[in-house]
């Protein structure tokens, strides 16, 4: 997709099942010390699903802009961040071997940006957008983090084949 191609943005209506996903990556990436962004996710778990809207594009092969905002007792809080769907990747990476069956049972972030509900325009200010597209942009120009690219080469090393990435 080209930088003037309009993104197509979606509401994530699986709100418990975002929630799922998130939990999971908080578990896996905790730390003593969280980041705002961490913090913020560990929020949206812990927030009540009626309190919180999700909306998502994609904009490469298994990579999404997130939107998450929360309606706490006294404020909104908004996050944005980058999800790298390597469920997704594993899931296409597999595709007939039924001795990873199990794979495809995972919910995963293209599952529920695939159904989620399309909308018309994003509910968020101007300067956010163009920061939304601004930064996917730039994420788009360059590889996966060193720390996936790492994954997924000792993922390989084990299965007996070349790195993917």
């Amino acid at each position: 997709m080209n930088n003037s191609q309009k993104r197509t943005w979606v509401e994530i209506l699986d709100i418990d099942g975002f929630k799922k996903i998130n939990h999971v990556i908080n578990k896996y990436s905790a730390s003593d010390k969280l980041t705002e962004y961490q913090a913020f996710r560990e929020e949206l778990v812990l927030t009540p699903i009626k309190n919180i809207k999700v909306f998502a594009t994609q904009f490469g092969d298994y990579k999404y802009m997130i939107l998450a905002k929360l309606f706490l007792d006294k404020e909104m809080k908004v996050g944005y961040w980058i999800h790298f769907d390597g469920i997704a990747q594993e899931r296409d990476l597999i595709k007939g071997n039924q001795s990873h069956a199990a794979m495809f049972a995972i919910t995963c972030l293209s599952d529920l940006y695939n159904f989620g509900e399309p909308i018309k325009s994003l509910p968020i200010d101007e300067n956010t957008l163009e920061f939304l597209t601004k930064t996917m942009n730039d994420f788009g120009a360059r590889k996966i983090p060193y720390s996936i690219k790492r994954l997924q080469s000792f993922q390989n090393k084990d299965r007996g084949s070349e790195n993917i990435l």
